[in-house]
């Protein structure tokens, strides 16, 4: 018997078995191919910001780097900040002169670095940011950390201040205002921390409560990034236990005072006015203590400018690093 020429049955019996082995397959692999879509993006927005993703072995352990740039050129260091990774810098990277030789690294516990470490003290994360600078064989390099990275970066300026041309601290932790506590502390005494991505709907409350100004993210890469903060859930909680001890001790001995009165190099001390996590009011003390500062405040924006004001810090950054003459560094 002929298929009718008006309706031709076999070929679309066929398509429809085509189309629901298609929807099933999509059904039960729909994280995996959400990852697989959001690591395509990122891979896209790497190559416009014009770094590679590199790997360095250090104390037996995998460390994964962005590196982009001039290799003869001055090299700049990116310390991210908790629960983030290096690529919350590729934005910024984009707009940077490609002059300079750009290393955005994924500290322990964080991103594709395979390091655990046994605690995620302060010191302790200092300590390991250091083997991995000695490992990429950095020996003097403009130095930028934004919140827990601000936090190990002052501490490491101070340590190793011949290493550190000049330091840019965004939004940094490390002082405390107990006079003056911001939503993210008065949210953790009752026992909530929005900063912890455990299950559905946490990333973008997270987007909304980190940022005053969030860019606008395909609902798909959102899930994506929120399927593997939750995957990592178990292992943020335990950085961030290492890091509410290390404040502590900090406040109490008073040891972000004696670190930052050693700071000789420029710096600057950029904040988002509208921090919901670090107030704008830890800005200044930052700035009290400091020997050659510039303190900039951001209106409208957030706890991560390099995201929310990417053009604006990169202005600001490019103005400290150019007080650096070319000669003084060496790589």
């Amino acid at each position: 018997m002929r298929e009718s020429a008006a309706f031709p049955v076999k070929r679309v019996t066929a398509a429809f078995i085509i189309l629901t082995v298609v929807i099933a397959f999509c059904f039960l692999f729909r994280d995996s191919l959400t990852i697989l879509i959001y690591h395509n993006a990122l891979t896209y927005t790497r190559d416009g910001a014009g770094v590679v993703v590199k790997h360095v072995t250090v104390k037996g352990h995998r460390v994964s780097y962005l590196e982009g740039g001039d290799p003869e050129g001055q090299s700049v260091v990116f310390v991210h900040g908790f629960a983030a990774n290096k690529d919350v810098w590729l934005e910024l990277i984009r707009l940077l002169p490609d002059r300079y030789h750009f290393f955005a690294i994924d500290l322990p516990g964080h991103g594709n670095t395979n390091w655990d470490l046994e605690s995620y003290s302060i010191e302790n994360q200092v300590a390991a940011f250091k083997h991995t600078v000695d490992a990429l064989k950095l020996e003097k390099f403009h130095l930028v950390g934004n919140s827990m990275g601000g936090w190990i970066s002052f501490i490491y300026a101070a340590e190793y201040s011949e290493q550190v041309l000049t330091l840019g601290l965004l939004n940094s932790a490390g002082i405390v205002v107990t006079d003056m506590p911001s939503e993210y502390e008065k949210l953790l005494k009752q026992g909530n921390n929005p900063l912890l991505v455990e299950k559905p709907g946490d990333m973008s409350a997270f987007f909304e409560f980190v940022m005053s100004r969030p860019p606008q993210i395909p609902s798909i890469i959102v899930h994506a990034m929120e399927l593997e903060q939750i995957a990592h859930a178990e292992l943020n909680r335990k950085i961030f236990k290492g890091l509410r001890s290390s404040a502590e001790t900090f406040y109490q001995q008073q040891k972000a005072e004696e670190y930052l009165n050693q700071l000789k190099m420029p710096t600057l001390v950029l904040w988002g006015k509208d921090d919901r996590v670090l107030s704008e009011a830890i800005a200044p003390h930052f700035h009290r203590y400091l020997e050659d500062v510039s303190m900039i405040i951001l209106p409208h924006i957030g706890h991560a400018p390099m995201i929310e004001a990417a053009h604006e810090t990169a202005k600001e950054l490019l103005t400290i690093w150019q007080r650096v003459p070319k000669q003084d560094d060496s790589l």
